[in-house]
Order: C-alpha cells, then sequence, then structure tokens
C-alpha cells in the first residue's frame, strides 16, 4: 500500500473505547493511536492535540479533555457522542431528512467550521462518519446536535493561504484536489508546485454531507477513481425535489470555482438556514445553543482514566504537552 493510501486509510485503523471519569462517572470516549501502524506519527499527533486544544469550548466540535501515552500507544481522552455518527442515522431514517432536520445539522457543522477557519486550519476529511451525533432518542432535545470530530488530518494555511499536500476521503474531495490528482504522476506523490487548495474544500465536503441529507443518496458514489473523479470535476446535478432555497444552498456549496464557492461564515447567512431556524425555533434551532463555560469547566476540573492499556497496569507517561 501507498504511503498516500496509508494516510487515507488511517481512520480505520484508529480505534476508539468507552470508560468513565474517575471522579464523575461520567462516559468518555478514548481515541486510541498505535505506534506500531505504519502510518503513526507522533508530530502528527502533536498537531491533532494542539488543534483540538484550540477548539476548547467550541460545542459543535468533539472536546479533547485529556491525552496519555504508553509504550504501545497514544490515548485521546474526548468527549463521548452517544448517538454515533451521521452515517449510521443516515441508515436509521432510511436516507433522506426533512428539509429542517438537514439544515440544523448542516448549520451546526458550519458553525464548527467557521471556529476552525477562523484560526487558518482546515479539516480536510468532513464526511458523516466524522460527524457525532449526541442522542438516538428522537425525543430527546440532544437528537439533532451533531459535532465535528476527528483532527487528524488537519492542515495549517502556509503563508501564501495555501495547503499542498492532500489528505481526505477521495468521495468528498473537492474538484481542485481532484485536478491536482489528475496531473500527478502515478505513484510518484504529488511535487508541492501541482497542488494547491484552501479552506474552502471542506465547504465542498459538506455539500456533499448536504447533498445526500435532503435527496437521500450522495452525489457522487464510492467507484472507481477513473469514474468517480470525472464526475467530481463535472460537478453534482442538484434535483428539483427539494425547496428551491434547499437546491440553491447545495448548488453554492458544490460550487466548482473554489472563490465563488461561500465560506463557512457566508454560507450560516443563507436564507435556507437562517428562515429554517427562525420558523423552527426553539425546538429544532435548541441545538444550536450552549454553554461554553460548562464544557470548559469540565475538563478543567474532571480528572480522567484510560482504559484498556498495553498492560494491566501500564504507566501512564504524562500528557504530550505537558
Amino acid at each position: 500500500m501507498s504511503h498516500f493510501s496509508e494516510r487515507m486509510e488511517q481512520q480505520i485503523l484508529t480505534t476508539f473505547e468507552q470508560t468513565n471519569s474517575r471522579q464523575s462517572g461520567e462516559h468518555v470516549a478514548i481515541k486510541t493511536l498505535h505506534r506500531h501502524d505504519n502510518w503513526f506519527n507522533l508530530e502528527a499527533v502533536r498537531e491533532e492535540i494542539v488543534v483540538m486544544q484550540s477548539l476548547r469550548g467550541q460545542q459543535h466540535c468533539i472536546n479533547l479533555f485529556d491525552v496519555y501515552e504508553d509504550w504501545e500507544s497514544v490515548y485521546l481522552v474526548q468527549q463521548l457522542a452517544p448517538g454515533g455518527h451521521l452515517a449510521e442515522r443516515i441508515k436509521t431514517v432510511k436516507g433522506q431528512f426533512q428539509e429542517d432536520e438537514a439544515a440544523v445539522l448542516v448549520a451546526q457543522v458550519l458553525e464548527a467550521l467557521d471556529a476552525l477557519h477562523s484560526r487558518g486550519i482546515a479539516h480536510r476529511d468532513v464526511k458523516f462518519e466524522n460527524l457525532l451525533l449526541m442522542s438516538k432518542d428522537p425525543q430527546s432535545e440532544e437528537y439533532n446536535r451533531v459535532k465535528l470530530c476527528d483532527f487528524g488530518l488537519c492542515k495549517a494555511l502556509d503563508d501564501t493561504g495555501s495547503i499542498t499536500t492532500i489528505s481526505g476521503t477521495k468521495r468528498f474531495f473537492a474538484p481542485e484536489i481532484v485536478q491536482s490528482l489528475h496531473t500527478a504522476k502515478p505513484g510518484a506523490g504529488l511535487p508541492h508546485h501541482e497542488v494547491r487548495y484552501d479552506l474552502k474544500v471542506d465547504i465542498w465536503a459538506l455539500g456533499v454531507v448536504c447533498y445526500t441529507l435532503l435527496y437521500g443518496e450522495e452525489p457522487f458514489k464510492n467507484e472507481s477513481d477513473s469514474i468517480m473523479f470525472p464526475k467530481i470535476r463535472r460537478g453534482a446535478n442538484i434535483p428539483t425535489t427539494a425547496s428551491h432555497g434547499a437546491q440553491d444552498m447545495v448548488s453554492r456549496l458544490l460550487c466548482l470555482d473554489p472563490k465563488q464557492r461561500p465560506s463557512a461564515q457566508q454560507a450560516l447567512q443563507h436564507p435556507w438556514i437562517t428562515e429554517t431556524l427562525h420558523q423552527h425555533l426553539p425546538k429544532l434551532a435548541a441545538c444550536l445553543q450552549g454553554s461554553h463555560a460548562d464544557v470548559t469547566e469540565s475538563m478543567s476540573s474532571t480528572s480522567w482514566t484510560v482504559a484498556h492499556c498495553s498492560e494491566p497496569n501500564a504507566h501512564l507517561i504524562p500528557p504530550l504537552l505537558s
């Protein structure tokens, strides 16, 4: 497997487990990064931790509580999302969401991306599996609360306002990334001068998510690169079965020209978002409210345990950034 392919599959190799806080008994998630995996890079892990720390208290991003490591693995103690990921919800509702639900979910992801992008950082792997829900109970106010997770592929813009390496999930690639792959020599990696994109790749990926929520199927199916990539470069055909506002929103998110694609902040002002929230407050938009202070306080006052170390009494090395 090539280095590029290994990076593409790194989420699959990462394992998650559930345990409790030593003091509060609250459930948390443990993201375990195994040192023996070929893709493991300690510096990249440090970068992921720095990004998550910078987002501390952001209510639409999974929060990092603590970090430990032993000789086998690095453990990221994170906020637990009991509702599972969005791919599971899509299967539960058999694909198609109500427009108001879709708008609320998309708005929250835009809030998360705006927080990330305001720091000059691209997520680079916005997809269903990296959007976690806070409840499986349709009667719960948390049912439509979603949080962006997995910041392991995040990358900061360089001095020119660009990113010059490629990572992510292929069917969510923006056309500017696909074009870079199209011009690269097979197996030779990607010379920096052939790759140049910015934060707008996340907006495109969210467009793929939004399209799927509205129409019950993905715009670019997981086919061979030779079939899927030309389709991405041509762009998505937007069905007319959704409202005009929804159609316009998807078409803007999936704009082929990244310069014409809206920023996360601009997309939050789209009438399909603002009017939906206005019409359905407070029930649906309750998930857009929350206390940053409560999250920050819980992280600073709670001690966390790490489950399933490589040995029953494995010594926990102090946090990486201490």
